[in-house]
């Protein structure tokens, strides 16, 4: 399997089906979208009934419907395009996002966008949805990811995060602290690892604004993602604590190795990240097949908005064959080499012999 995500997908061909019985919404969709997806076939239905009788010959491959329509409920239309349509992405529209709302969204969406909504932001996720076409896995593979009934979903505090450092061109330390500071979880960790000797910090944080500053916006929204994650997963307590501690055990692993191989500042965030994501997959219940939990896992980030070089990553840490120019992949795969104490030789050849960090690699393994 030697394939890999595309970076620019070609959007000429999406297929995208609206179901909202408010006539305003519909025209308002209408306009925004043809205005800037010309090239995206669109079907836009008022009723879900009629929506349901025209799917098979349409085919689409994302689904956006309405929570409340008086025709039916949202949730019994997306229930049954899930049925029918298990590939299909099923995105939810609704002016109520409370934590029980959004928890009944998940067992039948992947997606809840909270309205009113901006049409940039929409369109955007969509490109984002249309990333599960982009995947090289076959079609049961797409099937069995779009039938799985509980997926993890974004983290209350994540998107909270994320929606202020969205809003502002200068995001206030004070208010990212307060945000962080609602998850006694999220707040010890990022205070744990603000003082981690793993990103090369000669004092203590004194405060969480401190460790905010320390970490940065962008290290710091992934980091409150993953925690979140884990902290929510539907697993019983034991599988919950041995994926969490797994995560932790590899992000060290490569930390360990790229400070010993002088990988600079910027890629060492990345393979934390990349490290505490890796078995992210793992988190949805119903799959206990490593391959497909991979699979979850790449889909899970790409749909979120990770870069392509993290979801290969995922996606490939236990095929060898596959090689890219990124450092993310390799180092996982040879610290998921270590964690199994098998042996890392044939694992070691993500950079060439004359690259200096080749050879410091193969020290730091040498001496453990």
């Amino acid at each position: 399997m030697n394939l890999k995500f595309q970076d620019e997908i070609e959007m000429n061909q999406a297929k995208v089906l609206f179901v909202d019985d408010e006539v305003g919404v519909l025209r308002s969709l209408k306009r925004g979208l043809r205005l800037r997806r010309r090239d995206w076939e669109i079907q836009f239905h008022q009723s879900p009934l009629q929506a349901l009788d025209q799917l098979d010959q349409f085919s689409p491959w994302i689904v956006v419907s309405d929570k409340r329509m008086s025709e039916m409920d949202g949730l019994d239309f997306l229930a049954q395009v899930r049925e029918r349509l298990p590939e299909a992405v099923r995105i939810l529209l609704s002016g109520d996002t409370s934590g029980e709302s959004a928890l009944g969204a998940t067992e039948v969406s992947h997606l809840l966008l909270a309205k009113p909504f901006d049409i940039d932001d929409l369109i955007e996720i969509l490109e984002r949805t249309y990333c599960l076409y982009s995947l090289p896995v076959s079609a049961k593979s797409r099937q069995v990811l779009g039938d799985i009934k509980t997926l993890p979903v974004l983290p209350e505090v994540y998107q909270c995060l994320v929606d202020y450092l969205r809003s502002t061109d200068q995001p206030d330390v004070k208010k990212i602290a307060e945000i962080i500071s609602r998850d006694t979880a999220i707040l010890s960790k990022v205070l744990q690892v603000s003082n981690s000797s793993f990103f090369g910090f000669s004092s203590p944080a004194q405060s969480i604004q401190e460790a905010v500053v320390r970490l940065g916006n962008d290290l710091l929204s992934q980091m409150v993602l993953s925690i979140g994650l884990f902290e929510e997963s539907e697993l019983d307590q034991q599988a919950h604590r041995a994926l969490l501690a797994q995560s932790e055990k590899i992000s060290e692993k490569m930390l360990t190795m790229a400070r010993f191989a002088d990988v600079p500042k910027q890629i060492l965030d990345k393979l934390y990240i990349t490290g505490l994501l890796h078995n992210v997959g793992a988190l949805a219940p119903e799959i206990d097949d490593p391959d497909i939990s991979h699979i979850i896992g790449a889909y899970l980030l790409k749909l979120w908005g990770f870069e392509t070089e993290l979801v290969n990553a995922v996606l490939y840490q236990n095929d060898n064959e596959y090689i890219d120019e990124s450092l993310l992949l390799p180092f996982l795969r040879v610290a998921l080499a270590l964690d199994d104490e098998k042996g890392v030789t044939d694992t070691l050849n993500f950079l060439p012999e004359s690259d200096l960090r080749h050879t410091k690699v193969q020290a730091f393994l040498q001496q453990i």
